[in-house]
């Protein structure tokens, strides 16, 4: 009875940790670690900048001939299917079909799509059906007649005014549509947001040019930003035959998604890598003008400020920081403003101690302002793509990305199985230990379990972690009951399903493997 009434206190932890709103000062991560100087994207790729012009790459219009390519797609990295698509022309048209099957931790995925194409690449139909992740489905079509363009959701069907320049397309994939997307915005010259269908609008960027070699061959591309089709930015390359090599984004349950084509595969971790960066750097640019030093002293005065201690609201306060620390807070008669501030006057407004998102997966360079705009200045990642991660967070601590939360990071590890997350794997208690010893060295600050973990594998984990002043939080693997888990030296439960299940009375007669999403 022992060692089950330690598994209830500690259970109780859990629970606590999951309810808390606000937590005192953790541990900050360290610097980040970059990709090791073995691997195979830091020898083999280069990068430059973009022209001056960027109507320098614009797509001169040629005959349409027909072509065919396969993408390996990819989840977190983890390859999980392919799409194929064919491109055929006829005269003034051209019809491109594409067709994605994949596998999502367990659950089967098919998309298909077809888009009529004028000569100028103008649609003239377009129709889209099926899995757009494992928790949605799309049925849409598009019709232009004239300058009209017929829209059909499932069974509603609406009339929209075209624009001169418009395209269709409906979310991240099928990734040949956008191909033929930016295709299509280099042969008009489009530099603005231009109509896409069934809804919104979209730009395309020339962001630069990056050089790869795979098996001994050398290929240039083109760097693409694109922005509208999904929330945030999508880095695309396509080769000096405007095929599409890579795609990088996230798919509609928002984690990261990544298309590559097939012979390429080698060179994920640098597109990973690159198109993190790239998404900094234009962030950053877009900002510029309105970043205030990080060095040096601010005031913000006049505001009220609000205690989380229980005591009354510090009314025309003024809170000093110095080099990214606050300092001092008081009212104005009690602390001194230096002469050399830069001074925010915030009269009439509200200040609260910056909140914590305790459960993230920071997926896009662009969650950095949206968290600040929401108040958020620390967030605790997870489970995330290693080098987009570090990559990130090397960019908020050196100002690379001027704009976002400071970041507690837990290292995702997975089990070999069919319904097996990311691709970092333990299956024995030494793959246990050297995947800990990777996230320490990178500076993270947990290790994260998912559900394919053995009980064996996560003692050994939560032993190697606790041993290098880390800790152990996740899902409960499928083969262990919450009990046992915790009783293995798993010390937080990211779930509150999980716990719940627990408290149940028939829970002991309960199966094992409740998997949570």
């Amino acid at each position: 009875m022992q060692a089950r009434s330690t598994s209830i206190e500690r259970l109780a932890g859990c629970l606590i940790l999951q309810l808390a709103i606000c937590l005192p000062a953790l541990p900050l991560s360290k610097p980040a670690g970059s990709v090791s100087k073995g691997s195979a994207s830091s020898q083999t790729a280069s990068t430059t900048q973009v022209p001056a012009d960027p109507a320098a790459a614009r797509l001169v219009p040629a005959r349409l001939q027909n072509e065919q390519g396969t993408f390996v797609l990819f989840k977190l990295q983890k390859p999980i299917g392919e799409e194929h698509y064919e491109l055929n022309a006829a005269g003034d048209t051209a019809d491109l079909k594409s067709s994605i099957e994949l596998t999502d931790r367990g659950m089967k995925e098919s998309l298909k799509a077809s888009l009529k194409m004028s000569s100028g690449l103008d649609p003239q139909h377009f129709e889209i059906a099926g899995d757009t992740s494992r928790l949605s489905r799309v049925d849409y079509s598009v019709t232009i007649k004239d300058q009209t363009a017929e829209v059909r959701r499932k069974n509603v069907v609406s009339k929209f005014d075209l624009s001169k320049r418009f395209f269709t397309i409906a979310g991240y994939a099928p990734v040949a549509v956008q191909m033929m997307l930016i295709r299509y915005a280099r042969m008009h010259g489009l530099r603005e947001p231009f109509q896409t269908l069934p809804e919104g609008r979209a730009t395309v960027e020339l962001c630069g040019h990056d050089t790869i070699e795979v098996s001994g061959s050398r290929a240039e591309l083109n760097h693409y930003l694109v922005s509208g089709v999904v929330w945030g930015t999508e880095s695309i390359w396509l080769d000096e035959n405007d095929k599409l090599v890579a795609c990088v984004t996230v798919d509609a349950e928002n984690d990261h998604f990544e298309a590559v084509q097939k012979g390429f595969e080698s060179q994920l971790g640098f597109f990973v890598t690159r198109a993190a960066t790239a998404a900094m750097s234009r962030l950053k640019d877009r900002v510029a003008s309105a970043l205030i030093s990080r060095r040096g002293v601010i005031a913000i005065t006049g505001a009220t400020v609000v205690n989380v201690d229980g005591k009354p609201p510090l009314k025309n306060s003024v809170v000093l920081i110095k080099d990214r620390r606050i300092v001092a807070v008081g009212t104005r008669a009690q602390v001194k403003i230096p002469k050399t501030a830069t001074v925010l006057e915030t009269t009439g407004k509200f200040l609260i101690p910056g909140l914590w998102d305790m459960h993230a997966h920071f997926q896009q360079v662009e969650w950095g302002p949206a968290y600040l705009a929401a108040g958020v200045t620390s967030s605790r990642d997870v489970g995330n793509e290693f080098e987009f991660i570090c990559t990130v967070r090397a960019g908020i601590d050196s100002a690379i990305l001027p704009i976002g939360p400071r970041l507690l990071l837990a290292g995702i590890v997975d089990g070999t199985s069919p319904t097996s997350f990311g691709i970092i794997r333990a299956d024995t208690v030494e793959q246990a230990q050297e995947v800990v010893q990777r996230y320490k060295r990178a500076g993270f600050d947990q290790i994260k379990v998912y559900g394919s973990i053995s009980a064996e594998v996560l003692r050994a984990l939560a032993a190697e972690a606790h041993k290098c002043g880390m800790t152990v939080t996740g899902h409960v693997p499928d083969q262990m009951d919450t009990f046992q888990a915790i009783e293995a030296g798993l010390d937080q439960i990211n779930h509150v399903g999980y716990p719940m299940f627990a408290m149940l009375p028939n829970y002991s007669n309960f199966r094992r493997g409740v998997r949570i999403p």
